[in-house]
């Protein structure tokens, strides 16, 4: 019995290992990386129960993809620093072109008045064409972060149908009654992504945009 038992020990010990040998792996960054690249988004694969479990969506090809009058993919660095040369904004290039900043973009030039000035910080890659979009506004009240919030969500619902995740409320009301309240909202194509979120930061309102291509 014994040679059995030992052998039952080691096929154990070894599934335990195999397990914990993936989780390991697949949380090493440039595997959650390629994850992300191929529509995982980090939940879902993770044999220990990290993250949380994405609801399954079937997802149709975009046929835009916007980004706040740029278009990812199509729009160029050097289109960016064109438009911001035109319009007096500071727009300053990172990490070797590989990023672009613009600040205090007047929300007039974003197709939202109402919103407070934004900070732009675009993605660009090896072929010079922008990939990403992060947006943050920042002001004192937090009606002008909820309009604006809820403007850009209704846009990006008539161009993408209902969000694949929404949490919280966006009013006024609710984001004052307290420090890190939070309203968020995500639309997906197959190969395009956009988040929302406006949050109660304690000393004022943040609205932050997030849109990527995601292959």
């Amino acid at each position: 019995m014994r040679p059995l038992v030992r052998t039952a020990s080691k096929f154990v010990l070894g599934t335990v290992g195999l397990v914990l040998a993936l989780g390991l792996v697949i949380h090493l960054p440039p595997i959650k990386h390629w994850l992300g690249a191929h529509g995982h988004h980090g939940a879902g694969v993770c044999p220990l129960g990290y993250g949380t479990q994405a609801p399954h969506v079937a997802l149709a090809p975009g046929k835009a993809r916007p980004a706040l009058g740029f278009e990812l993919g199509a729009t160029t660095a050097t289109e960016i620093e064109r438009w911001g040369q035109a319009h007096g904004l500071a727009c300053n290039e990172r990490h070797r072109g590989a990023q672009l900043d613009c600040e205090n973009v007047p929300s007039t030039l974003l197709g939202d008045v109402a919103a407070p000035p934004a900070a732009l910080s675009f993605s660009i890659d090896s072929a010079g064409a922008v990939r990403s979009i992060e947006v943050t506004r920042r002001g004192p009240e937090a009606a002008s972060i909820t309009a604006a919030f809820e403007a850009l969500s209704h846009e990006l619902a008539a161009q993408h149908g209902a969000p694949v995740k929404q949490s919280g409320i966006a009013t006024a009301d609710d984001l004052s009654r307290g420090a890190l309240r939070q309203a968020m909202v995500e639309y997906r194509a197959s190969d395009y992504r956009a988040v929302l979120r406006a949050t109660n930061m304690g000393d004022g309102f943040l609205l932050t945009e997030h849109y990527a291509l995601t292959n």
